[in-house]
């Protein structure tokens, strides 16, 4: 499996074919925040804010009320339960990031809790498959992805480095995952199975639909299996 992962990560880099796909789902990805943003904001205006920024305003007393009253300890322990990063704590215990700075971060993170689920749900109908594919891409290349010329390709979604790091497995599977999630949508499963063949190549797309043919459609009969194969 790492052979055919590495040869498709070769045949990608060619001829930029991962520059091209990364493009494509994340001029989707950005189409789609920003419609999400505009929806949440006529929600918000009907509830009598002029726009976004003003309503995130209107968190802040009682964020900064519940921040100021705060022990550093008890100030850990909230950043943790709201899922900020280590780093990002370490930063406030050191004083590099200011209380000011935290407070309008955690405004904005429930400005987030707003637009996105909104994101979510137009990705799952009107761009169905650019999380699955971008965590392919993220895959096959160990979490970093990059071009030719060793520069960063911008994604929509992945795990990173980390998650991949030294584990062939998690590659697989999240691979394998992501591809037969992508089989089994009801719209656009026929375009993104021909981004995925044009950019990894013949082997990798063959090689993934026949473990997905193994895997969720081994019951069907070897006659509707061909034609299914065919139809690929």
């Amino acid at each position: 499996m790492e052979g055919v992962l590495n040869r498709a990560k070769e045949y990608a880099l060619k001829e930029g074919r991962v520059d091209k796909l990364a493009n494509e789902l994340y001029t989707e990805y950005r189409a789609c925040d920003q419609k999400a943003i505009e929806l949440v904001e006529e929600k918000v205006k009907s509830q009598g804010f002029k726009n976004l920024n003003e309503y995130k305003e209107s968190f802040k007393p009682e964020i900064a009320k519940k921040i100021n009253a705060m022990s550093d300890a008890e100030m850990t322990k909230f950043l943790k339960e709201n899922n900020f990063p280590q780093s990002y704590i370490d930063k406030v215990n050191s004083g590099s990031t200011t209380r000011e700075k935290m407070i309008d971060d955690i405004a904005n993170r429930k400005v987030d809790t707003e637009v996105n689920p909104t994101v979510r749900s137009l990705i799952e109908k009107d761009y169905c498959g650019n999380d699955m594919l971008s965590d392919i891409v993220d895959a096959v290349f160990d979490g970093s992805p990059k071009n030719q010329a060793g520069e960063e390709v911008k994604i929509s979604y992945g795990h990173g480095k980390e998650y991949y790091e030294g584990n062939t497995v998690s590659k697989r599977s999240e691979i394998m995952a992501n591809y037969g999630a992508i089989e089994l949508q009801p719209v656009d499963s026929t375009k993104r199975l021909k981004q995925i063949r044009e950019t990894f190549g013949d082997e990798f797309a063959d090689t993934f639909y026949d473990m997905h043919m193994k895997t969720y459609r081994r019951d069907y009969p070897d006659w509707y299996l061909e034609m299914m194969k065919k139809e690929k």
